[in-house]
């Protein structure tokens, strides 16, 4: 009969939270503890025929989702309707700072130039996750010219490139499921965040 909300984010758009229950027993009584959490954010940089299955196989998962591309033919609602956020610019020009703890970048470029400049700009972030396309011959080439920038072997190592698990992929539509199952299994990396979300409530019913 009584619930109690709690959170910087209360007055927030509900669109982007869910609701998981827990019961226990406490003091004889029955406990609801009723937990609103963050659906986690996916950024597709590229907005190709991959990246288009991965929006629809992740929107799947419950992740929500911005897209990035440098072309407007790409990067619009036709191709990913239903997508929080659709982005037509240069990948440098991206916000960073928007990029929290909780997120998750996935690399999908249509080419060398395109994914280097994306990790560039991703490695540099937040982000809990980032995984790139690409074979390994060309992510080792991309990854060497970032150390020359600066960049630490051990950051470059946490990326997930080749991306995906495998599963014997083919078609962007088999990308997009080893990908987004890559997305939601559980790493022991300690900058890797197996939750799907942060908890931003917390609901009592008594």
């Amino acid at each position: 009969r009584l619930y109690c909300v709690t959170g910087e984010d209360a007055d927030s758009s509900m669109s982007d939270v869910y609701i998981a229950c827990e019961s226990v027993h406490q003091d004889e009584r029955l406990l609801f503890k009723y937990r609103l959490t963050r659906r986690s954010r996916l950024w597709l940089l590229g907005a190709g025929h991959v990246a288009q299955a991965t929006a629809k196989a992740a929107a799947i998962a419950d992740f929500n989702i911005t897209v990035a591309d440098d072309r407007a033919e790409y990067a619009n609602e036709e191709l990913f309707p239903g997508c929080r956020c659709i982005v037509c610019s240069e990948f440098d020009e991206l916000p960073a700072d928007s990029i929290s703890s909780d997120d998750y970048i996935v690399i999908v470029t249509r080419g060398h130039k395109k994914d280097y400049e994306a990790l560039a700009w991703a490695i540099k972030t937040n982000a809990c996750y980032i995984g790139m396309i690409g074979s390994q011959r060309k992510r080792d080439m991309i990854y060497e010219k970032l150390e020359g920038e600066g960049i630490g072997r051990s950051r470059l190592e946490w990326v997930h490139s080749p991306i995906g698990l495998p599963i014997g992929d083919r078609t962007p539509g088999d990308i997009a499921i080893s990908i987004t199952a890559e997305l939601i299994t559980p790493a022991p990396s300690p900058m890797y965040t197996a939750s799907f979300a942060r908890d931003v409530y917390d609901i009592r019913m008594y």
